[in-house]
Formats: C-alpha cells, structure tokens, sequence
C-alpha cells in the first residue's frame, strides 16, 4: 500500500474522522481506478484544509484532547483548521504552570487573560513582574473593575498606586 496517500489519510483524519475512516476502508478494497479518483479527492481535501502549499508547512501532529475547562486560554488550530478550544480547569493549578515562548509570542497577553479571569472568581495569584508590563493594565480599570483588586508590592492592597510607581 502507498504510505503517501496514508500519511495524507492520517493527516485528515483529525478532521474528518468518520468520513475519512470510512473512505480509508473504501480505498482499500476499491479497484485501481476508484483509488486514483480518492486520491485526487483527498488532495482536493488537503489544499482546502491545510492551504494550496500544505507539504511546505511544518509537520503536524495528530491533535490530542483538549482542555474545555473553566479558564479559557484560547483556541487549538490543526493546520489553519480550529479543532477545540484549551483552557484550564481549577484542579490544574495545583500543579505547576509555565508559560514559555520566544519573545513577541503572547506570553504576557496569555497572563493578562488567565489573571483577569482568576481575579473575576477571587481566586488569588502572585506574578513577578521584572519587566513591569502588568503596568498596562492600569489602563483598564475603568472598564475591568476587578483589577483593582490588585494587590502591589508587598502583597499590598492598591488601587492602583503602587502599580504607577
């Protein structure tokens, strides 16, 4: 069997799972001439998905299962495709949390989003800020009441002063 059309199949099957199962069994056992029409059909189907030059993009891996949970971080893509969203739920932050990236990759916006929401349930955090980018958030009080539930340095309850300094 042709381990390229497969590996086309694999890609697709995250998906279109019950379609793409179900015309992998079909191609299997169809004659020559059935398989090269499913071929043109799964590369119709790859271009619509992934884009006109999806074997240039980088390697993508088959989808795990995705976090629903209460504190929503964003959404997964599977190629340019959405698949679910990832969030976490109360029990996760028990364990450690990291969030790394190169710079200019969303870190601190990912922070500002997962902190606002900790601070609408009152659930309590702690940040150190040695590049004083929390400083921004000033800026949307007005609009975000919970912010000035914010404490400053030294575990200090502020509105906000100890934040502008």
């Amino acid at each position: 069997m042709n381990t390229d059309i497969e590996e086309k199949f694999q890609l697709l099957n995250p998906l279109h799972k019950h379609h793409i199962d179900r015309l992998w069994k079909y191609y299997q056992t169809t004659t020559k001439e059935n398989r090269e029409y499913i071929e043109k059909y799964v590369a119709t189907l790859l271009i619509r998905n992934f884009g006109p030059h999806f074997e240039d993009k980088t390697i993508l891996l088959n989808p795990s299962s995705f976090s629903n949970g209460e504190f929503k971080l964003g959404i997964s893509l599977y190629g340019d495709v959405p698949v679910g969203e990832v969030g976490l739920n109360r029990i996760d932050f028990i364990k450690q949390i990291g969030i790394f990236s190169m710079t200019g990759g969303g870190k601190t916006n990912l922070a500002h989003l997962l902190a606002l929401q900790l601070l609408k349930k009152e659930i309590p955090f702690f940040v150190v800020d040695w590049k004083r980018s929390w400083r921004n958030l000033i800026s949307l009080r007005t609009e975000i009441p919970e912010l000035d539930k914010l404490g400053g340095v030294g575990g200090r309850r502020s509105r906000g002063s100890d934040l502008e300094t």
